[in-house]
């Protein structure tokens, strides 16, 4: 029992202490905490009936509608302005960042209007197009209202033009102070008293229309301006608002984000689309999941969509929203099996909890581990972001970017925690899926140390992923720590605790605003998410002091897995292959006075048995072998070391290269099943008696060049060991004497290099061989090698390799 609580005490603990942090640190350090909304919805539009009312403006309840908005330009400003907490003090006590839009359009044929006022004043059955702009705590800051020309009767004096402007300010805004007095009032900074600055006359259509503008300078000496438009005796418009610099109204653009943003974007598709092309070939990909994770990304977008526009919803914009969403359900459907095949391959134990899930093993321990880590990493990444942006607001005046963060549409949404949620999970799910499935799988598959690869893995987070916070200086060392992580945390833990940890920490981050709007509905909702949260912690701690009835974890794994096992069994026979064949290759070409030796072995990934050696027979004697074993893998490489065994024990018991090779063929004939077999050039270089012997065992002529300056072939008869236990092989095998003359070249090498082939189906051949031989002629062994391995490399381009080159270049000194 105490194993079982150990891990679940620290989990506790974390999540205990980060509520602790988050609510010690917001709202002063939140993104948005300068953010309230003390009146709901209700009676902002009780308010905005109220202002039509009195204006005797008809209005009809069906066409009324509101929106909860920020002033961007503003929030930025403020925040680029001030330190973080301050900015958030300002905006809370200016209340002016936030604001609900509301309007009534009204179509002129339209003639079922409800008026919803007793008033038999004959404008209040006017239907006319309104907007007004009222701020959280309810006070008016825009009024506009369309007035036909058909409606303006008598034209004012300005005079009496001011006099309806002050009467229509004392009206709706109560708590203002218009003053003329501008020299007294000039050092006193006060959100409530405006100056008058000016007037603008508008001549139209033979009559005057006037706009007044007072302005005033608060206690943050923040400039403000309020205007009021005046046609006939009706006010047109009214505004208050804050003088903003231009800067903060047209921000410059974040080319390192969108860079980032779309060469991430760009990167993820065209790998999808290579790797998902590969893998179905293969079969191994699997769509079981991928069709449940588009199923759930189609009902988030629907659902969260509804859930904002419920009042107003119709059926032509449910299928659009249902069409939308099939579109986004089908891409993530493709994410999600191209991302698995990928992930299973390198991490398949880390899919275990979300195997369980899919197999509806809800109950199970594992399932219960992943929940609670990722719950209680989720608070502390939480917790440390607002930590973080208290250190860093001490040396930055930061700004937040980013619709998923700055959106406050959940506050016209029902069940706002819902909302936030299903918002969450649709800006980051799919990129959840793409960085950790994906690419920091696809990075694993190259980076083994698990250190070098959370560095590795996190460095692209900070780069690719925006965090938000700008400037960059400061949001880049906040999405380092957080990249670097989740990283760790998908490394340690498994992709269901990675999944949760992150998409919580958005959530959490984004719900907290909840708890500081001063608002009872709102903080009863923070409360609700608290309380769902610690609920699902108390079961999640259940299944895993439960003893787990289900062990059969190889039984849920998806069937295609076996495909790509065995394609892994495949590969790591052939690393294994290619390790033994080029382990027992020479390490070193041999030296000796009067020869000029070059070798090389250019393995394939299809490993194909290449071998070749050099035996030392004397201290003016050398054996030289080359060949190339029948079939492929770890059969090949087995059957090559049985051949180095075999020449090692019988090249020291004749000068004869063809009697060798006729015990060879006895040795290999006994010992190897039938179908086995290896071509060979056996050769002996004397230089003493100053002569080379050449026998063949069915392999290709050697490339030999004279003095004079021909190119022949030496093509010694004989054929492959292993084909026949040996009575015709004795009879059929030949021996080529040459006389060692200084410039004469010999080039052995494997049929690899005349059947190499280029993307249009042509072989490289013995023609090319002999040009490069001839080109190259005077040259060093070495030179004659390279010049023939870049000639063939450049013939074959991006064809792929099927079968390894070994080539070895005797020159007479």
């Amino acid at each position: 029992m105490i194993s079982k609580l150990k891990p679940i005490a620290l989990p506790v603990i974390i999540f205990i202490a980060s509520l602790v942090i988050i609510h010690n640190l917001i709202p002063k350090y939140h993104p948005f905490g300068g953010l309230r909304i003390p009146q709901n919805e209700d009676i902002i539009l009780n308010k905005a009936k109220i202002i039509l009312k009195n204006n005797q403006i008809a209005y009809d309840q069906s066409k009324l509608k509101s929106e909860f908005k920020t002033n961007k330009a503003l929030a930025l400003w403020l925040n680029s302005e001030y330190p973080l907490d301050e900015s958030n003090k300002i905006i809370n006590e200016l209340g002016s960042v936030y604001y609900w839009d509301i309007t009534q359009s009204v179509d002129k044929k339209d003639s079922s209007i409800t008026i919803s006022t007793s008033s038999e004043d004959k404008d209040i059955f006017e239907k006319k197009n309104v907007q007004l702009k009222i701020l959280s705590n309810g006070k008016l800051v825009y009024f506009n209202i369309e007035l036909p020309d058909s409606s303006i009767e008598i034209s004012l004096n300005e005079v009496v033009a001011k006099n309806v402007a002050i009467s229509f300010v004392q009206n709706v805004r109560r708590d203002l102070i218009l003053s003329d007095d501008s020299i007294s009032v000039k050092n006193n900074y006060s959100s409530d008293l405006f100056v008058f600055t000016d007037v603008e006359i508008i001549n139209k259509f033979g009559r005057n229309e006037f706009v007044f503008s007072w302005k005033n300078k608060d206690q943050y000496k923040i400039e403000r301006r309020l205007k009021v438009k005046v046609v006939s005796d009706k006010i047109s418009d009214f505004s208050i608002e804050e003088i903003i610099p231009e800067e903060y109204k047209n921000p410059e653009t974040d080319i390192f984000e969108i860079v980032t943003t779309i060469g991430f974007i760009l990167l993820i598709i065209i790998s999808i689309l290579i790797v998902g092309y590969k893998r179905f070939r293969a079969y191994e990909v699997g769509f079981k999941q991928a069709i449940i994770f588009g199923i759930i990304v189609l009902l988030s977008f629907v659902i969260k969509e509804l859930l904002e526009f419920i009042n107003i919803v119709k059926i032509d914009i449910v299928f659009g929203l249902i069409f939308g969403g099939v579109f986004i359900a089908g891409a993530a459907i493709i994410l999600w099996a191209v991302s698995e095949t990928i992930f299973r391959e390198i991490w398949n134990e880390k899919f275990l909890s979300i195997d369980l899930i899919y197999h509806r093993k809800f109950g199970h321990s594992f399932i219960g581990k992943s929940i609670l880590n990722g719950i209680s990493f989720a608070a502390a990444l939480s917790a440390l972001f607002f930590v973080l942006l208290y250190i860093i607001s001490k040396s930055f005046n930061i700004s937040f970017a980013g619709d998923s963060l700055t959106s406050q549409s959940y506050i016209n949404a029902e069940i706002p925690p819902l909302n936030v949620l299903f918002g969450i999970f649709n800006s980051y799910g799919m990129l959840a899926v793409s960085f950790f499935m994906f690419l920091a799988a696809g990075i694993k598959r190259y980076i083994s140390n698990d250190i070098v690869f959370i560095f590795s893995a996190g460095l692209l987070w900070a780069l690719f992923i925006s965090s938000g916070v700008n400037p960059l200086t400061a949001g880049l060392p906040i999405n380092l720590v957080f990249g670097l992580l989740l990283t760790f945390i998908l490394v340690k833990y498994d992709l269901l605790t990675t999944f949760i940890s992150f998409l919580l920490f958005k959530y959490y981050v984004k719900a907290s605003e909840l708890s500081f709007l001063q608002n009872d509905y709102y903080l009863l909702q923070w409360y609700w998410i608290i309380g769902i949260s610690i609920t699902a912690i108390i079961l999640s701690i259940i299944s895993i002091l439960k003893k787990d009835k289900f062990t059969d974890y190889d039984s849920i794994t998806p069937k295609f897995v076996e495909n790509i096992t065995e394609r892994q069994r495949l590969q790591k026979e052939l690393d294994v292959a290619r390790h033994v064949q080029m382990s027992f290759l020479p390490k070193e070409n041999p030296i000796i006075e009067g020869l000029d030796i070059a070798s090389t072995c250019i393995p394939a990934f299809e490993v194909g048995g290449d071998y070749y050696d050099f035996i030392r027979l004397g201290e003016k004697k050398l054996g030289i072998i080359i060949g190339d074993v029948s079939g492929k893998g770890t059969q090949a490489a087995f059957y090559m070391t049985l051949t180095k065994g075999f020449l090692k024990a019988l090249a020291k018991q004749s000068d004869s290269p063809s009697q060798v090779l006729i015990k060879m063929n006895e040795l290999f004939y006994e010992n190897v099943e039938r179908g086995r077999f290896i071509s060979m050039i056996y050769a002996i270089v004397d230089l003493e008696k100053g002569f080379i012997r050449i026998a063949g065992a069915g392999h290709n002529p050697v490339i030999y060049r004279d003095q004079d300056g021909a190119i022949n072939l030496i093509s010694p008869k004989g054929l492959a060991l292993g084909l026949e236990k040996g009575t015709i092989f004795n009879r059929v095998i030949s021996e080529h004497e040459e006389k060692l003359e200084p410039g004469k070249v010999f080039l052995f090498y494997t049929d690899g290099f005349t059947e190499a082939v280029n993307k249009k189906g042509d072989e490289y051949g013995l023609d090319r061989m002999f040009a490069v031989s001839e080109n190259y002629h005077s040259s060093t062994s070495q030179i004659i090698q390279d010049k023939m391995i870049e000639d063939i490399n450049k013939f074959i381009g991006k064809a792929k390799q099927h079968d390894d080159m070994t080539m070895v270049v005797l020159k007479i000194k």
